[in-house]
């Protein structure tokens, strides 16, 4: 069939009013090529509310002293601690983050040498962690962030699931613009992936003096958003 300019502004503008049934506004443009193929452009998206499985706490320890050497020993025998505690607990992942030192002048002229040092721990089993940093608590730790995220495992897993439905939902939309246009999909020209979504990550605690906790920290995943998008260009004819 050879679609004429009138009938190619003809499905412009049923798409532009909405006329075609039951479709979401997925459909962007259509345009005719010189062959008789019509060319749909469409995108969809599929989302999906979860809850993170992962729990991240960032715990730090300061130490002022006026020996370089002494606030030193005293943050490595802290971060030591740390490492003791979840030594053997192997749904507990540890990494050691950043170390700093330096010299802190102060109003009366003194001076001081700080030390400091964060840690962080991450688990899927957060009664374990929160239990495990409400005992560093109240050995001196203090938690400076903590943030609910999804598994890498978990979000492939995910996003496979939203790309079969959101493809599922173009492939429908498609179809039923082409039949409302008495034709048929013949192909595609091209398809396009994009994810979005999957992480929790709140704002960065200020930074606490360190005390010792009379319980465990208490942290609820709430939900995040995980959401894959495709879009296409159909060949109709």
């Amino acid at each position: 069939m050879r679609i004429t300019g009138t009938a190619t502004a003809l499905v412009m503008l049923c798409l532009a009013a909405g006329t075609l049934p039951a479709m979401p506004a997925a459909a962007q443009q259509a345009t005719a090529s010189q062959d008789g193929v019509t060319m749909l452009q469409l995108s969809e998206s599929a989302r999906r509310e979860v809850t993170p499985d992962l729990l991240t706490v960032v715990l730090g320890h300061r130490a002022e002293a006026s020996e370089v050497a002494k606030a030193q020993e005293e943050v490595n025998t802290r971060i030591a601690r740390v490492r003791d505690a979840v030594a053997g607990k192997e749904a507990i992942r540890l990494a050691t983050g950043g170390y700093n030192t330096w010299m802190e002048r102060r109003e009366d002229e003194s001076s001081r040498w700080v030390a400091q040092q964060t840690i962080r721990l991450e688990s899927k089993d957060s009664g374990l962690l929160l239990e495990t940093v409400g005992s560093l608590q109240q050995e001196g730790l203090a938690v400076e962030g903590m943030h609910w995220s999804l598994t890498a495992e978990r979000r492939r897993e995910l996003e496979r699931e939203l790309i079969d439905e959101a493809l599922e939902a173009l492939r429908s939309t498609a179809g039923k613009a082409a039949a409302s246009m008495g034709m048929s999909v013949q192909g595609w020209s091209g398809i396009a992936l994009g994810q979005s979504g999957g992480g929790h990550f709140p704002p960065p605690m200020p930074r606490m003096a360190a005390m010792k906790a009379e319980a465990a920290p208490v942290a609820e995943p709430g939900t995040t958003v995980v959401e894959v998008s495709v879009s296409g260009e159909a060949r109709l004819r």
